[in-house]
């Protein structure tokens, strides 16, 4: 756009805004307030007109300073030149702050100072601070100090960006209008779009893109399978000799070796399994029983029973000795027919017996020294006390430690698809005696409200348990 249409634009937008001469506006700041005064505009000729009328104006006694700020010029030299400029050979610290320099050399030398300082929008935060500074210092110590800063609208932005610095200390015009400017102005609101490029955006933009190549190469490696040597041809140099013609020859070329090619199962058709049942396989051969010897079957009762003795033990229970006493004729009438002395022989009825007594061992990984289910059965009729019950070993343990005394029986019963130990006194032959028994127990087995339970259905969960087994 040139500068004649952006004129007419700038015309017709402010038609409604009384123009008057901003010159005549930054003279009033500076003789009634103690501001400094800033001059924006969008174009910065406006504002260099405005910075030349201000300079032409000043009476001959006035100590002027004019300072065009460019990109390149740091808070030191900037400094330096403001103070050279006004008071030329005078010693100054270039690091201190800018008030606080001028303010000590005007105590020296007092006169009327005007600073100008063209293209501000180039001055850091801290150094407009200052001039700020500088000027509302210098009004309250009666020194007369006039700061004037021209720029574009990013001087306004930076300013309006802290407010809180510039409170009351700053005066900001339109150089076009000459009208005053709020820190709040729509001028100076910055309309972040994210399309706009940011140094954080540049390089969040470099990395996915380097990503996005070091993705792409790896792909392509592994499907080139370059990281894999086993499929490269290997190739010798070795040359070997020809014994008929002593010439050196290269070895001939290895041949590949043959690949391995899985057949692909097929399913059989009803035909196929159809004939596949009808007609005798040769690897399905049909064996003969071989009949057993004697020698053999006596053999094999030996072993399976251990025969040592005939004579049966008197602690064997009832139900078991009809089964120990045909074991016994068997193996009789077996030692018989070869002649076999039996007066030494005998079975033992705790091998017999598996099914009735079990080890120390016992189910659910739980042990005891009194679990003995033929002590149980050994009896006809009877009652006991149910102590308590079990099904850790842990608990089991710590009932033993706490009572230690009592004479216990134990067997296993299943309670809800899960065995558990239940833990008796001894067999009384009647109930009456069993409830006299209850009252010599310790009160803390007491406390657990033992019961009498006859001997008859302690039968009954021993055989289920042994039935489910």
């Amino acid at each position: 756009m040139s500068a004649l249409a952006q004129a007419i634009d700038t015309q017709e937008q402010t038609q409604s805004v009384t123009t008057i001469s901003a010159n005549a506006r930054i003279d009033y700041i500076l003789r009634f307030s103690k501001q400094a005064v800033l001059v924006v505009d969008e174009q910065p000729e406006h504002c260099s007109n405005v910075g030349s009328q201000f300079l032409a104006g000043l009476p001959s006694d006035h100590n002027a300073a004019f300072i065009s700020v460019s990109p390149k010029l740091n808070d030191i030299q900037v400094r330096c030149r403001i103070v050279e400029q006004l008071f030329s050979g005078e010693l100054f610290d270039p690091e201190q702050s800018i008030a606080v320099s001028l303010i000590n050399l005007a105590k020296k030398q007092r006169q009327a100072i005007s600073i100008i300082v063209d293209n501000t929008h180039f001055l850091s935060l801290q150094l407009i601070h200052e001039l700020c500074q500088l000027a509302e210092i210098a009004k309250k110590a009666n020194y007369q100090i006039n700061v004037l800063m021209l720029g574009e609208i990013e001087a306004g932005v930076i300013v309006a960006s802290n407010q809180g610095l510039f409170h009351k200390k700053l005066s900001i015009l339109s150089a076009h209008t000459g009208q005053l400017l709020a820190l709040n102005s729509n001028k100076f609101k910055t309309q972040n779009s994210f399309f706009k490029w940011t140094k954080k955006k540049v390089w969040l933009m470099i990395f996915c893109i380097f990503s996005f190549v070091l993705s792409a190469i790896v792909i392509f490696l592994l499907k080139q399978n370059v990281l894999s040597f086993s499929e490269l041809e290997e190739k010798s140099a070795t040359l070997i000799t020809d014994k008929k013609t002593n010439v050196m020859v290269s070895p001939p070329p290895k041949k590949n070796k043959e690949i391995l090619v899985t057949p692909v199962e097929q399913e059989a058709s009803v035909a196929d399994i159809y004939l596949a049942l009808v007609t005798p396989s040769a690897t399905m051969e049909v064996k003969e029983p071989i009949i057993a010897q004697p020698q053999d079957i006596l053999a094999a009762l030996n072993e399976a029973f251990e025969v040592e003795t005939l004579a049966v033990d008197s602690d064997v229970p009832d139900n078991a000795k009809p089964i120990i006493e045909t074991k016994v004729i068997q193996l009789r009438a077996a030692e018989d027919e070869e002649g076999v002395d039996v007066s030494t022989t005998k079975i033992k009825a705790e091998k017999s017996l598996d099914f009735i007594e079990k080890d120390k061992v016992a189910l659910n990984g739980l042990t005891a020294e009194f679990i003995n289910e033929a002590y149980y059965l050994s009896e006809t009729q009877g009652y006991v006390i149910q102590i308590s019950a079990f099904t850790q070993q842990r608990t089991l343990d710590e009932f033993l430690n706490d009572f230690p005394l009592t004479v216990y029986h134990g067997y296993f019963r299943r309670i809800n698809n899960k065995e558990m130990l239940i833990v008796t006194s001894v067999i009384y032959p009647s109930r009456a005696q069993a409830e006299e028994a209850i009252k010599d127990l310790p009160g803390r087995l007491q406390s657990n409200a033992p019961w009498i339970k006859a001997l008859s259905s302690i039968k009954n969960e021993i055989n289920g348990l042994q039935g489910s087994q």
